[in-house]
């Protein structure tokens, strides 16, 4: 099992639990894979039957970029899996948490994904 992350905390961390870390930015996935390939000796695969995205999707600047960048290292029937913080009024978590977007609506999600996915 792989995972890309950009904090060494959770980097630390998934290498703990036994699974390979790839420092790495969500809209570079496919680069960073090949990176950590060629200079850390990772060996990962191009390519995934499942991408998985767990409480991080609030964070990214740019998710239709990011849903690009996962489906470039999917396989043919690969799958996106997104989990995350549906839509809320809590505008301190922007300051508190630094969370870019107050999480999503099914069809906020439902809308980016049909530009990129055909399902």
């Amino acid at each position: 099992m792989y995972a890309l992350d950009i904090t060494p905390g959770m980097l630390k961390r998934l290498d703990e639990k036994g699974i390979t870390p790839i420092w790495g930015v969500a809209e570079k996935i496919r680069e960073s894979i090949e990176i950590a390939n060629e200079h850390c000796g990772i060996n990962a695969p191009r390519e995934f039957d499942v991408v998985l995205s767990t409480l991080a999707f609030h964070h990214f600047l740019n998710p239709e970029e990011v849903l690009k960048s996962m489906k470039s290292v999917l396989t043919e029937n690969g799958r996106v899996i997104i989990i995350d913080v549906l839509k809320h009024e809590h505008e301190e978590f922007k300051e508190t948490l630094k969370d870019t977007h107050l999480g999503f609506s099914l069809e906020d999600i439902k809308e980016i994904g049909s530009k990129i996915f055909k399902n």
